[in-house]
């Protein structure tokens, strides 16, 4: 799966809990707390939105995953 750069949703939905489509791209919804998101996300149609929530500061992680036998 291609990588997803949320830059500019991140910038635009600071702090806020946000519901997407299926594609992970499009907002369907915001909101200060899940369930308004969530809610949010009904009204505009989507009954099972991905629920994510976007940082408040936009950071650099630059690291790995190693994982040991």
């Amino acid at each position: 799966m291609k990588p997803l750069d949320r830059t500019a949703m991140a910038s635009r939905h600071s702090g806020q809990w946000v519901a997407l489509k299926t594609d992970r791209r499009t907002v369907v919804g915001t909101g200060r707390s899940v369930d308004q998101a969530l809610r949010s996300a009904r009204k505009n149609g989507v009954e099972h939105p991905v629920i994510t929530r976007m940082p408040k500061q936009i950071r650099s992680f630059v690291g790995g995953y190693r994982q040991t036998a």
